[in-house]
């Protein structure tokens, strides 16, 4: 699974702040539809959460987006071996892979 660049930059602005499906396809600059399509593909991995925000009134989001837990797609290329896996993260394998990504 390697994921394409609109899931990649949607995962990104989940990750800042919960986002309704319009503010993202605004903020990517491509069609609610394809958003939508892509948050279905990514909520299946278990990446993304939604939740209805029981909001009525016209112009206000009713399900907004965030990510569901931390996780890590890790690939591995090793001359003895290549793996790919999506893993959740503890707080404490979160706060070692931030200092080896220098964050």
């Amino acid at each position: 699974m390697v994921f394409s660049d609109t899931k990649w930059r949607i995962i990104e602005e989940v990750s800042k702040s919960e986002k309704s499906l319009d503010s993202l396809a605004k903020t990517l600059k491509t069609s609610s539809a394809n958003i939508s399509q892509q948050l279905r593909i990514l909520e299946l991995l278990g990446i993304i959460k939604k939740e209805k925000t029981g909001t009525v009134f016209k112009g206000k989001p009713r399900v907004m987006f965030s990510l569901k837990e931390d996780i890590a797609y890790i690939i591995l290329a090793s001359k003895d071996k290549t793996a790919k896996k999506l893993v959740r993260l503890t707080k404490g394998e979160l706060a070692s892979l931030k200092r080896i990504m220098g964050e």
